[in-house]
Parts: structure tokens; sequence; C-alpha cells
């Protein structure tokens, strides 16, 4: 719980905010005005993709060897920006997804949905 609680006095420190990890997520929900959140979970393992950021939510981040599955959606402007996946391929329900570069990460943009519980789209990374 730590580096929820960090979560939680970052986004306090700007406006009143909520942190929860009820469904074994974190979020920080502002209370008024604007909120930016960003977690930079660092991969400990070389040429291992980690996330540096995301706009929406995170679901089911597993690694299976060189391939890093995950689901992702989002209500407003969803993205995700992922560090040390340089060489690797991503796909975004079966396509292949083409990056921003930014900030040493590659940013992935997806459309907004109106369910994000249910409408999740399916991301693979595939490094070598």
């Amino acid at each position: 719980m730590p580096l929820l609680a960090a979560l939680a006095l970052a986004a306090a420190m700007t406006a009143p905010a909520r942190a929860s990890a009820a469904d074994g997520g974190a979020y920080v929900s502002p209370g008024g005005g604007n909120v930016r959140v960003a977690l930079g979970m660092r991969s400990r393992t070389a040429g291992v993709p980690s996330l540096a950021e995301a706009h929406g939510l995170v679901r089911n981040w597993r690694r299976e060897g060189s391939v890093t599955r995950f689901e992702f959606s989002g209500y407003y402007q969803p993205f995700f920006r992922l560090r040390g996946a340089d060489h690797c391929r991503v796909t975004i329900d079966g396509r292949p997804a083409t990056p921003a570069r930014e900030a040493g990460t590659l940013r992935f943009d997806t459309p907004a949905v109106e369910d994000a519980e249910r409408d999740r789209a399916k991301v693979e990374v595939h490094c070598v």
C-alpha cells in the first residue's frame, strides 16, 4: 500500500482526492480541479517493457516469456506509454499499433469507450 498512499498524497496536494484499490487496481479520483498522476513502474530486467503512464484503466497485466499482455480502456482521450519497448512489436485487438515517441517512451492512443468495464482492448507486446 505505500504506492497507493503516495498517490493519494500527491493528488491531495493540488485537489481533494480519493484513492482506492477495491478491485486490485489503483486510481486517484480528483475532487476538483485537474490532477495528473503518472505511475512509473520500471522494469527490473533489461529488455522487458514497463508501463510508464496510462490515461485509462489497465487490467490483467501479465508477462509470459517475451510477451506482455494486458487489457486497456478509457473514457476520454485514453492512451498508455511503454518504457523499454523500443525493440518490441505491439498489437491492439490483434492489429499492429503504431506508437508516437514521447519522453523516451512509446505512446499508444486508443479510442474512447462508453463502458470501460465491458469494452476493453486486448494489448500484446512481443519483444525479442
